[in-house]
């Protein structure tokens, strides 16, 4: 009997090893990594909710409601720079935690190179390098092509995708950690869809008298999706 229970606890750490692969990604560690990011996240987001709580819920619906979002720009609900400080906090710690939780289901050969701690670390930095790189390419193409007016508009839609989506993370994330039904994150797909078409379909039509259709639809599937797709394949190929 005693001899049976080691055999079946052999094959369990040999099947083990060859999931997470050579560098062995423990799912306490990995557990307690991302409970700690949720619950910074966590904070931030209830601070961010206790200080600016009007704000807050026009940040939320905004995206979904022309009225929400015309109230939000008369005011100047953004104005605020600690504001704005707190929500794009929030958005790069959620997209961290949910871009980590996505390799460790879907890549987790990827940890063959990376130790947990060194990848979140990695993944933040490009998080936030993305970020920097398109705020930049999108003011020289919007000053480029005299676009000043709507820039500002283009700015704010961008930045409630993202608020949106982050909190949208922030409920399938416990869900999909906590039940131990990684499917769940799935659900994500449809999610972002809903969120990245409106928002987008807001985008262009911001003035489409004035910007022009065709050249703008080039800039943005050259922008925001041929990277993804480029990261996509290239972490396929690092997994296999």
């Amino acid at each position: 009997m005693n001899l049976l229970a080691i055999n079946q606890w052999n094959v369990f750490e040999s099947s083990r090893e060859q999931l997470s692969g050579n560098s062995l990604v423990y799912i306490s560690e990995n557990h307690t990594i991302t409970t700690s990011i949720l619950l910074i996240a966590l904070v931030g987001i209830t601070i961010l909710y206790a200080t600016y709580k009007q704000r807050f819920t026009l940040l939320l619906t905004s995206l979904f409601s022309k009225r929400h979002l015309s109230q939000l720009l008369r005011e100047g609900k953004l104005a605020n720079k600690n504001l704005f400080i707190w929500v794009h906090l929030i958005i790069f710690i959620v997209e961290t935690l949910f871009l980590y939780l996505i390799v460790q289901y879907y890549f987790p050969k990827l940890f063959n190179f990376l130790d947990p701690y060194l990848l979140i670390g990695v993944i933040l930095f490009l998080v936030i390098i993305d970020f920097l790189i398109k705020k930049l390419f999108s003011y020289l193409y919007f000053q480029m092509f005299d676009y000043k007016e709507e820039f500002s508009q283009y700015v704010l839609y961008k930045l409630l995708l993202q608020f949106t989506n982050a909190i949208g993370f922030m409920i399938l994330i416990p869900l999909s950690l906590y039940s131990g039904y990684w499917k769940l994150m799935l659900l994500s797909i449809p999610f972002i869809s809903i969120t990245f078409s409106i928002t987008y379909f807001n985008i262009f039509t911001i003035n489409p008298k004035r910007i022009h259709l065709f050249q703008f639809f080039i800039y943005f599937c050259t922008l925001e999706i041929l990277p993804y797709l480029i990261i996509i394949k290239l972490m396929i190929q690092l997994n296999k």
